[in-house]
């Protein structure tokens, strides 16, 4: 497998956490939730984009590593491919459920960079 795979979505699980701790900071969550939004609704639409981002950045690592590198892929990509989702999927879930329990971005940062190291 390729070296340091958190390299592909150390950044993007870090700014899920902070994008929704930034809310609380501002006061914009309260917002958020006077409108007719749920909170799973308000989560999904908080976790969509950076989870579509971390699997771009996969397809990317992928593509790199094997055309540009030229490090062989071994084993299944039909294996590896929903495995990293599902990775990637529980990583940005948790980054959310330490922003919505801190509400602060400076300790929600932390709590992330010290999980993925």
């Amino acid at each position: 497998m390729y070296p340091n795979g958190s390299a592909c979505y150390g950044g993007n699980i870090e700014h899920t956490g902070l994008s929704m701790a930034r809310e609380w900071e501002t006061g914009t969550m309260e917002q958020l939730i006077a409108t007719p939004v749920s909170a799973p609704e308000l989560i999904i639409g908080k976790l969509a984009p950076y989870f579509c981002i971390g699997v771009l950045d996969l397809i990317l690592c992928i593509c790199v590593g094997q055309f540009v590198f030229n490090v062989p892929l071994r084993g299944s990509l039909w294996l590896l491919t929903p495995l990293a989702m599902l990775f990637l999927f529980g990583a940005l879930s948790f980054d959310m459920l330490l922003s919505i329990i801190t509400k602060m971005s400076l300790s929600c940062g932390g709590f992330t960079s010290r999980m993925l190291a």
